[in-house]
Order: structure tokens, then C-alpha cells, then sequence
């Protein structure tokens, strides 16, 4: 399947994102009454049959929540660069299932384009596919941009959630979560500001000081 197959989708509709950030610790998936939303990389643990699993980060793939992604039946998109790499040699999926998309280095989110914008995270990614299948309003939750109150970076850091990990020999590098906090919100920014058609609420951590923050049953 291409992007271009989803275009317009979800016009006129509400549609959720939700990410893996210490906030997602008190979403009720139930509230989203069956509309549609995409799940983003580790996002997976907490709702596991999402309508969508978006991801351009290709450690998804080793880690132990890709088993969630694998069983389920919805379409999954993930970046031919990097990703997609992964998802052949990692965590093979059935053809029917893969939506691989061309990552295009820019803010601007073009509802006609046939490549998905890269801001610096799979959630931007996710709103611009949001765009792309006519999203009234974009919801985004779980993308915190920064550690909960105890230090959790991510939800299931708390007691009794599943945990991530790497497997024995694989490891992924990457920089500390303080100073990827300040260049995620800085495009958050940039995308507000090139989109002002693309109206988005958010709950969840720093992303509230860039959107209106979402209430269930309005924003």
C-alpha cells in the first residue's frame, strides 16, 4: 500500500496519536469510542489494537512490544529509510500490512503529498499522516517531551507496566532525553507555526505549552 491510499480517509473526523511519554500512564483508551487513531512506537503497550501503527524508527523492531505490532491486523507505515531496514532483517510483517513512506525534511504539512514530513520524532510523522487522511482535529497524547515526576521517560516505567528492553547484543544509541526535549518542542513549534490550517490539542508534558490542551469531550 502507498500513503496516497489513505488520502482523505478520516475527512471531517477526529483522529487520535498517542505516544509512549509518562502521561499515556492515564489515558482511558476507551474514551476514543471508536475513532480512529494511530499508535506511535512503544504507544503499542498501552492500546494494543490501534486503527494505525506508525513508526520511523527502526529499534521499534527489537524491542518487546514489536510482538504487539506483529499480531495485529492493522496497517502499519514506517519510514523505507532506516525502518523499513529493520522491519525485514527484525520483524517481518505480511505484505498486505506495510505502508512504507519517504520522509521529507520539512515543517510544511501538505495534505496532497506523497511523503510524510520528519521533524526529529515518529509523531510528527503522525500528524502529518493525520493531515493526509483530512483530520478535522489531531489529537496527540503521550508526547510528553520530557521525564514524569519520579523520572519515568516512559509510561510503563511505572509499578506493574511492561517494561522495554533491548535483546542481548543489540543496542541503540541516542542522545539524553533533556536535550532531545528541547529540540522536540522547538519543531512542535516550527510545525504550529507553518500549519495554522492544521488545528491539534494535546495532553501530556511539555506539549501543552505549544497546544491547547485536550479534555475529553472537547479541547
Amino acid at each position: 500500500m502507498k500513503i496516497g491510499d489513505f488520502r482523505n480517509r478520516h475527512a471531517g473526523q477526529d483522529v487520535f496519536i498517542y505516544g509512549s511519554g509518562p502521561s499515556l500512564h492515564s489515558w482511558d483508551p476507551s474514551t476514543l469510542n471508536g475513532r480512529a487513531c494511530i499508535a506511535v512506537n512503544g504507544g503499542i503497550l498501552k492500546h494494543k489494537t490501534p486503527t494505525y501503527y506508525l513508526t520511523s524508527d527502526g529499534s521499534q523492531t527489537i524491542k518487546h512490544h514489536w510482538k504487539y505490532v506483529q499480531a495485529g491486523i492493522f496497517p502499519v507505515f514506517y519510514s523505507s529509510q532506516g525502518a523499513g531496514d529493520h522491519i525485514r532483517k527484525f520483524g517481518p510483517l505480511p505484505k498486505e500490512r506495510c505502508v512504507p513512506f519517504q520522509k521529507e525534511h520539512t515543517s510544511v504539512m501538505d495534505k496532497n503529498a506523497d511523503k510524510i514530513i520528519w521533524g526529529f520524532s515518529s509523531a510528527h510523522c503522525a500528524v502529518h499522516l493525520a493531515v493526509i487522511m483530512g483530520a478535522k482535529r489531531i489529537i496527540v497524547l503521550g508526547c510528553d517531551c520530557r521525564r514524569g515526576p519520579q523520572g519515568q521517560l516512559n509510561f510503563y516505567d511505572y509499578p506493574g507496566e511492561e517494561k522495554d528492553f533491548y535483546p542481548k547484543g543489540k543496542t541503540i544509541k541516542s542522545m539524553p532525553i533533556e536535550q532531545a526535549s528541547g529540540a522536540m518542542i522547538t519543531v512542535w513549534r516550527e510545525i504550529k507555526a507553518a500549519n495554522p490550517q492544521v488545528n491539534i490539542v494535546a495532553r501530556g508534558g511539555l506539549l501543552e505549552s505549544v497546544y491547547p490542551i485536550y479534555k475529553e469531550g472537547g479541547a
